[in-house]
């Protein structure tokens, strides 16, 4: 990927953005959000949702991919063992208008939950998106700035929330009688896929701190 010209600073990620525009990807379809939202839906639904869409998006983003290629998570069904993810700033773009009834409620909703910051926009735009999940319940999701060139004081790790809930790799609390603890999820990430399964991580307060 040659298309230095078409990288700009304007936003937190645009440069990606332009990268992945500028590559002819084929973005997530937008079956993935085919009235996944009613009432009657649990907020960890949506999340779970919300999860499957970035995970889609990740595996049809080339960019992206390259981009944990180049970080070493790339190794075996990492992707779809831990649900990877990636926002590319096409999920807003898929939700009703907020000038309309169901547009409104969906995004305040969303906003509530965390996917959708007060302004609008998506939380983790830009990110490499991490589910930590335990017994099919989201716990929290982490985000990685994918970008080199951001803005300064944007946050390049982001959470779902300030909570510290969920042991991210739990299995392997469950099934191992040794763990490597680990200070970050990408740490875990990495010796995953170097081979060590038997590994998972602490949050560290100040990482939490950074949460939008």
């Amino acid at each position: 990927m040659t298309n230095n010209e078409t990288m700009t600073s304007q936003d937190n990620s645009d440069s990606l953005f332009q990268m992945v525009k500028a590559s002819g990807a084929t973005m997530a379809p937008d079956i993935y959000l085919n009235k996944p939202f009613d009432n009657e839906k649990s907020d960890n639904e949506i999340l779970q949702h919300v999860i499957n869409y970035y995970h889609n998006t990740l595996k049809s983003t080339p960019v992206a991919l390259k981009t944990l290629q180049q970080m070493t998570i790339d190794k075996g069904d990492v992707i779809d063992h831990f649900k990877l993810g990636f926002s590319d700033r096409t999920f807003g773009n898929l939700l009703p208008e907020k000038n309309r009834k169901e547009g409104a409620a969906l995004r305040g909703r969303l906003q509530r939950i965390g996917i959708l910051k007060s302004s609008g926009h998506e939380l983790f735009r830009g990110s490499l998106v991490v589910p930590v999940i335990e017994n099919g319940m989201v716990k929290q999701i982490y985000g990685y700035k994918l970008s080199k060139k951001l803005r300064p004081g944007t946050p390049v790790h982001t959470y779902l929330s300030n909570s510290s809930q969920g042991l991210f790799n739990h299995k392997a609390v469950q099934t191992c009688e040794e763990l490597i603890m680990c200070s970050s999820i990408l740490d875990v990430l990495t010796f995953w896929c170097a081979g060590y399964k038997n590994v998972t991580c602490s949050y560290a307060e100040e990482d939490l701190h950074e949460y939008e």
